[in-house]
């Protein structure tokens, strides 16, 4: 399938890399989520779920369907358009304090995620290849690096408007509007080569897809090394605010500050990932993250060497974000891209969906050390099991 990619890609990628940046501003309140979740009336667990977990049990339903039925109507732009308008109205079934109705926002933010191997299918059909992980990283990383600035300062804006989750519910809502109308625009522009048509898809090419070793060998292996990530992730507030008595705004500042080194790393793997490729980069950054898991262990007796490590981590850590996009569109012909980024984002689904119920239950069942050091061992196997990839 020869593609024309539009010459002003660079213009078109910096508006949507700009809007996901906007975007990020709908992330404000997470770090308070499990905060809010409690004072619902829900249990520890179900409120940890609420960061990752339930987001991703509905896109783990949809990614497939919405996949395939992208490919063969071409209606991407008006399924990414939709998931964005959802987006906004999560934010705002939040102001009813209802567990249910907690539940069911936390649910539908899920579309947002479902729809991200359609985001990368237009990254890929506007960018030259040789820049597509550049160009992933950056729109990976400016949303994370807006979603981290934003959470940390959440727990002072809370604090100034009188501990109101509402507003904060508000702002999110906003943001997303905004991100919403500037990406109409560049939709528009690349309306006819973003509704290209694969007739031939089908759900038997899930299976094709499946038998590539190099899909879901590195689905596996991101999977079990993200179990032991999201063991931890989901209740750093938590564990900041009530395990190391910290003040709110230091212990969602904290959690902020993780994000923002989500987005920092990504934007320094990217560049890697182009020159390196994909095993050799994944290989060394889980591996590095195991290692780091396991040096923190020996130093929770401290607040600041839990915070620091766990920064560390997940720098190395994040390098799986847009490494595994990266392998699995190098792994199969151009038509089967979108279902081929999708495989490694079930797995992904699978591995938040139980970190997010396994981290607070594991917190409260055998302590902070016991779970930081059954991470630790979790995200070894999953850093070896990539040394078995192919060299892409």
């Amino acid at each position: 399938m020869a593609i024309e990619r539009p010459k002003n890609w660079k213009t078109l990628t910096t508006v949507l890399i700009l809007s996901s940046a906007i975007a990020g501003i709908g992330a404000v309140y997470l770090p308070l989520i499990v905060f809010y979740a409690l004072e619902l009336g829900a249990p520890l667990p179900i409120a940890t779920a609420a960061i990752m977990a339930y987001p991703t049990i509905v896109a783990l339903i949809l990614v497939f369907p919405l996949s395939i039925y992208a490919d063969r109507s071409g209606k991407r732009l008006e399924i990414m358009v939709i998931a964005m308008v959802v987006g906004i109205v999560t934010h705002l079934l939040l102001l009813v304090r209802s567990v249910p109705v907690f539940i069911l926002s936390r649910l539908l933010a899920g579309l947002l995620f479902a729809v991200g191997p359609i985001g990368t299918f237009i990254y890929a059909n506007i960018v030259p290849p040789e820049r597509l992980g550049t160009i992933l990283a950056l729109s990976v990383g400016t949303m994370t690096l807006a979603s981290g600035l934003f959470q940390v300062f959440s727990g002072a804006i809370f604090t100034a408007l009188g501990g109101r989750y509402d507003m904060l519910f508000y702002l999110a809502a906003i943001g997303g509007f905004i991100a919403l109308l500037m990406v109409i625009p560049v939709y528009m522009k690349i309306w006819r080569l973003a509704h290209i048509r694969l007739p031939g898809m089908k759900f038997s090419d899930i299976a094709t897809v499946l038998k590539t070793k190099t899909i879901y060998w590195v689905g596996i292996s991101i999977c079990i090394y993200l179990i032991g990530w999201n063991l931890m992730y989901p209740t750093l507030s938590y564990v900041v605010r009530e395990l190391y008595q910290a003040p709110i705004e230091i212990a969602t500042a904290l959690f902020g500050a993780a994000s923002l080194m989500l987005g920092l790393g990504t934007y320094i793997w990217g560049p890697i990932l182009d020159e390196w490729g994909g095993k050799k980069t994944l290989t060394f950054a889980l591996l590095a993250s195991a290692i780091t898991t396991f040096i923190m262990y020996f130093a929770l007796a401290s607040l600041w060497g839990y915070v620091v490590f766990f920064m560390m981590l997940t720098v190395f850590g994040v390098a799986g974000a847009p490494g595994v996009s990266y392998i699995a569109v190098r792994s199969v012909r151009p038509e089967l891209i979108t279902v081929a980024v999708s495989v490694p984002w079930i797995f992904v689904c699978i591995a938040s969906i139980l970190g997010g119920f396994l981290s607070g239950a594991f917190l409260e069942l055998v302590g902070l050390h016991s779970t930081v050091l059954i991470a630790a061992i979790v995200e070894l196997i999953g850093a070896m099991m990539m040394t078995r990839l192919p060299k892409i």
